[in-house]
């Protein structure tokens, strides 16, 4: 990025988006801190030459938030109610909501437009109706009926049971003066004579079912051989997408999936050429629907920059074939902005957006939120959010509430003596839910960062005592990071096992106790973290990185290395280091260790939790680090004494083992008659 630098002769022209640089009581903690910093601002700078080798004039966030102020709509009381839809209609009204032709009108949809959520309650097969519910705030409401009335086209009767609903209804027509004198108001009692109707109702948010939402799953196979449908519907392409992006291949899988040396950005640039194929296909690109369209944006603006091309081939087919569009689409391509820093295409979004005839949403200012780093421009835009009524869409301000929280306890940290009575001061604010698992892992880094661990065990009290949030493995490493030796990290992992038994160590935590292992230089240590992480499938690149610098017969080796040699075949055990170094000789890798001990997880399992062995561990290398230090000659006996075993017991699976169905037994033999 020097060159950026040297080009430029100058700070970034958006410094709202670097992220600030903070002095901590930990030296390590600072530094960390700059180096976040520089990272930022190399990032800025980059789209500073590229603005300038373009000739484009400069952006700010502030020209944006302007605009979100002048076109967001003034949020005021909500509406809820149902519309019946007439059968001559019915199919129309479908087809607008999946963004199909091929709609089918036996399913639930639910839909998300503008800030609307359209379902449908029921579907009446006896006399052809559809009806659908409505919630939402005024703007939002009025642009959901605007759009079902395109859709129906020739209206001749409207019912209006709900005093809210006929107000919007007639403001809308009056506004487009698109009443045709045909249109009739009906009572609750009167008759349609067709069946070109509208039914308005008043409905309760409650009601309705909502389509089942779809989850990651553990892809083991390659992304290819996804089965695709023999023949292709708006319903089977949608759910081909959702597995394509929901598929996650577990580390250990990827190298013998995607062939060895590839990162698992592998998987996301093979889905993306998928996804693109899918979008350009004559097969399938009439059959795009807006929930397809918007699974296809999610994944790929997850990706980063080096997925956005796909996600602008994507984004053009879908207007070429004149799929259905809403805000969310657009709060897509910003969430990839946010996310990548990029302040110029969050305001050409923003602009097209605009220009489409979209309007802004709480969603829309929230990845404004989350795009500046700055935390009086955050306050800033928080302010201007409750001046717009935002700030009572709860659901917006519990978002709010678990963006803004951890940089509140930065500035109030060091007057803070109770953390439970901070966060029920954010409940006031924010209201309970703004205390997520995420916004829990936030704060106990930013307690963490500042040395306040005693903060961070009486935060993680709180959350067991009130069981209203559940930590996960992040929580752990987070506790492991900022902790100070290894017995605080055996009580760490023990606390969690003990509270919450699903919390289990991931590859991160792995990847942590096994630096520190090295750090501290500890054969027994690494010992204990190799072989879990290896039964537990969680082994990391870095891992085996500095595994296969230690399995190298290189003679120029560091102070670390040299002493992690001499006692290799205590980290990989006796019998298997030498076994595998008569089968491969100098060609001995991590991979090979690792292929031995995958082989034996599916036989057998450690008898003895992670946090005792690796107390035992600690405390066996410091007896070694004595002994060295005290130039004890280390006979193979002494080597034995300063092992630490790990004993197994066979594998438990708790998980049902499906059987194939016994085969049907042979057939009588067969008795020939006499002749």
């Amino acid at each position: 990025m020097a060159i950026f630098r040297e080009k430029t002769g100058s700070p970034p022209s958006n410094q709202a988006l670097v992220s600030p640089e903070v002095r901590y009581p930990s030296k390590h903690e600072t530094e960390r801190s700059a180096r976040k910093h520089r990272v930022s601002a190399d990032r800025q700078e980059l789209f500073d030459f590229w603005r300038a080798a373009k000739e484009q004039p400069e952006t700010d966030w502030q020209s944006i938030l302007n605009l979100l102020i002048k076109y967001t709509p003034q949020f005021g009381r909500l509406y809820d109610f149902k519309v019946v839809v007439g059968k001559a209609v019915v199919q129309n009204v479908l087809e607008m909501l999946t963004g199909s032709t091929a709609a089918v009108a036996t399913s639930t949809v639910t839909q998300r437009r503008s800030g609307c959520i359209v379902r449908t309650e029921h579907i009446d097969h006896m006399t052809e109706t559809v009806t659908l519910s409505l919630s939402g705030a005024e703007h939002p409401v009025r642009k959901a009926l605007s759009d079902i009335l395109k859709a129906i086209g020739s209206l001749t009767a409207v019912r209006v049971m709900d005093p809210d609903s006929k107000e919007i209804l007639m403001d809308l027509w009056a506004q487009k003066n698109t009443e045709p004198p045909s249109i009739r108001l009906l009572g609750e009692t009167d008759v349609a004579l067709d069946a070109n109707s509208l039914t308005v109702q008043k409905g309760t948010a409650s009601e309705g079912r909502v389509l089942p939402v779809s989850h990651y799953y553990t892809l083991s196979h390659h992304v290819k051989d996804i089965k695709r449908p023999a023949q292709w519907t708006a319903r089977n392409l949608e759910a081909y997408i959702s597995a394509l992006v929901h598929g996650v291949v577990p580390r250990h899988l990827v190298g013998a999936i995607y062939g060895q040396g590839r990162h698992a950005s592998k998987h996301k640039e093979t889905v993306a050429s998928i996804l693109v194929e899918l979008f350009q296909s004559e097969a399938t690109q009439s059959l795009i629907s807006t929930n397809s369209l918007h699974l296809a944006l999610a994944f790929l603006q997850k990706g980063g920059l080096s997925l956005r091309p796909e996600a602008r081939t994507i984004f053009d087919q879908a207007e070429v074939r004149k799929v259905p569009m809403d805000t969310q689409t657009f709060n897509l391509f910003l969430q990839g902005c946010a996310m990548a820093g990029d302040l110029d295409g969050f305001s050409s979004t923003v602009k097209l957006m605009l220009r489409k005839g979209y309007h802004p949403d709480s969603k829309t200012w929230l990845e404004l939120l989350h795009l500046v780093q700055d935390v009086q421009a955050k306050q800033t835009i928080v302010g201007k959010m409750e001046r717009k009524g935002l700030a009572r869409i709860q659901s917006t301000l519990v978002q709010v509430g678990s963006h803004m929280a951890p940089f509140k306890l930065q500035s109030c940290f060091r007057k803070l003596s109770d953390v439970g009575q901070f966060v029920l001061d954010q409940d006031q604010l924010h209201g309970p839910e703004w205390l997520t698992t995420t916004t829990l892992n936030r704060l106990l880094e930013v307690l963490g960062r500042n040395s306040r661990l005693d903060l961070c065990n009486d935060l993680l009290d709180y959350a067991a005592a009130s069981s209203r949030v559940r930590p996960d493995a992040v929580s752990l490493n987070t506790m492991i990071t900022h902790g100070r030796n290894v017995h605080a990290h055996v009580a760490t992992i023990r606390s969690m096992q003990e509270r919450w038994p699903t919390v289990h160590p991931d590859e991160a935590t792995f990847n942590l106790l096994f630096q520190i292992a090295w750090k501290n230089r500890g054969p027994n240590q690494l010992r204990v973290v190799l072989r879990y992480a290896s039964f537990a499938k969680q082994t990391s690149t870095s891992m085996r990185s500095k595994l296969d610098l230690l399995l190298s017969e290189d003679r120029d080796l560091s102070g670390r290395r040299v002493l992690l040699k001499t006692w290799e075949d205590v980290i990989f055990g006796q019998d298997e280091i030498r076994i595998l170094r008569r089968r491969h000789g100098d060609q001995l890798s991590s991979y090979r260790i690792a292929r031995l001990y995958t082989a034996q997880t599916s036989v057998y399992e450690p008898s003895v939790d992670l946090a005792s062995k690796l107390l035992e561990a600690y405390e066996m290398d410091r007896k070694i680090h004595a002994a060295l230090k005290a130039g004890e000659i280390m006979t193979p006996s002494i080597r034995n004494s300063f092992v630490v075993d790990i004993p197994m017991r066979p594998r438990v699976y708790q998980d049902k083992v499906l059987r194939l169905p016994a085969p049907p037994p042979p057939p009588p033999p067969r008795v020939m008659n006499d002749i």
